[in-house]
């Protein structure tokens, strides 16, 4: 048995903890947090004192016995190094957990949760992420939403019925019930047909503006370039930097966040996608808090339905509120897509085109055998500037 006490706070006290111990000069740090950077837990030991928070550790441990490892391993760690840490609960989580691992800890206490002064909810509010200025889809109109994906996503149209009818559970829920905080989607299917183009549809509806949220795990395959998108430990290059993922949600006007290519990320990242699907939330190495309740969060995945099912962990997969297969388009489709591809150019280029001239541009393409959209749209670009090109000889 460990000398640790397990401290508890109420679910409303967190902020005003995390902010005071701020303050102190006292990290606080989640379990999914330190689970990321395990592979860097000896860093630990330079900190001096820092608090950690295992409120999400009972609904991971459930179905995921690596969690419990490492939060003995976590514990252990701690003893051997005689590290100042303190460990932290929300007393709804409590019980759960002293019965999965309440022998580690010799008794509990209680953390005194004191009203905040106007002031400090002010300086609280510094270091949260606000969604203050964020468009959610929840507050758009839904059937001017569903128009517009109906005219601008060419195909897949079970899926955007299904999508609609979603979405309007999930804004019934959050707004009226409040125990659901982010709706989340993974779409599953080959590369090229759409899965992501409906994510920055999403975001176009709302603001054409901002840039749209998006990391891609095809970039962030070593624990390095992972330290990146989500922050590295203090003491580490660039620790005190914004992660990527906080910068691309800052920059972002939309409540919409998309995750391409997530077959490629790993277990520790899982278990933090498995928080912020949870909580609507998540905090990161410099102790702020950042609120995405209300987001969408796209997920895509280049795997096939079987190979998703058997290789993703059902903890995670329960979490998805929709799970969805993309065909690719017909060959109608798809003709259906070129056109509506050379009428944009045509649009920007400020060029008028007869239906006559759209059909000899598309009579150059392979429609027939070309599944990837991304393809067919870079032939149709060669085409369409070759067919100007000529016009104006």
């Amino acid at each position: 048995m460990s000398d640790y006490s397990l401290l508890i706070y109420k679910k409303g006290c967190l902020k005003s903890y995390v902010e005071k111990r701020r303050t102190q000069g006292i990290k606080v740090y989640s379990l999914s947090y330190l689970e990321i950077h395990q592979d860097n837990i000896n860093h630990l030991i330079e900190l001096g004192e820092f608090d950690v928070d295992l409120t999400s550790a009972v609904q991971l441990m459930l179905n995921n016995n690596s969690t419990r490892y490492f939060i003995e391993k976590l514990i252990y760690f701690s003893m051997k190094h005689e590290l100042h840490v303190n460990y932290i609960i929300c007393e709804s989580q409590l019980n759960q957990f002293i019965q999965e691992l309440g022998y580690f800890f010799q008794h509990t206490e209680r953390i005194i949760c004191e009203e905040n002064t106007l002031e400090e909810n002010l300086e609280i509010e510094k270091h949260e992420s606000s969604l203050k200025g964020k468009a959610l889809l929840i507050n758009e109109d839904l059937d001017e939403l569903d128009q517009y994906l109906e005219k601008q996503l060419i195909g897949h149209s079970i899926f955007k019925a299904v999508f609609i009818e979603e979405l309007r559970t999930f804004k019934y829920f959050y707004e009226h019930i409040g125990d659901q905080f982010i709706m989340s989607i993974l779409l599953l299917g080959p590369s090229g047909i759409g899965k992501t183009e409906l994510g920055k549809l999403l975001h176009k509806f709302s603001d054409t503006n901002s840039p749209v949220a998006k990391i891609n795990f095809a970039n962030y395959k070593s624990e390095s370039s992972l330290a990146s998108l989500i922050g590295s430990p203090p003491g580490y290059v660039d620790s005190g930097n914004e992660s990527d993922l906080v910068q691309k949600i800052n920059k972002s006007k939309v409540g919409v966040l998309i995750v391409d290519e997530f077959e490629k990320a790993n277990s520790s990242v899982h278990n933090f996608f498995l928080q912020l699907l949870e909580e609507g939330q998540f905090d990161d190495a410099l102790g702020n808090i950042h609120n995405l309740k209300g987001y969408i969060l796209l997920f895509t995945s280049n795997a096939s339905k079987e190979n998703f099912l058997k290789e993703t962990p059902p903890e995670l997969r329960s979490r998805f509120d929709l799970i969805f297969s993309f065909d690719p388009l017909t060959k109608g489709e798809r003709i259906q897509f070129s056109r509506k591809i050379i009428d944009t150019f045509a649009s920007k280029s400020k060029i008028k085109l007869s239906k006559e001239d759209t059909d000899l541009i598309l009579s150059n393409i392979d429609i027939e055998n070309e599944n990837n959209l991304r393809n067919l749209k870079k032939t149709i670009r060669r085409n369409f500037y070759q067919f100007v090109n000529k016009q104006q000889k």
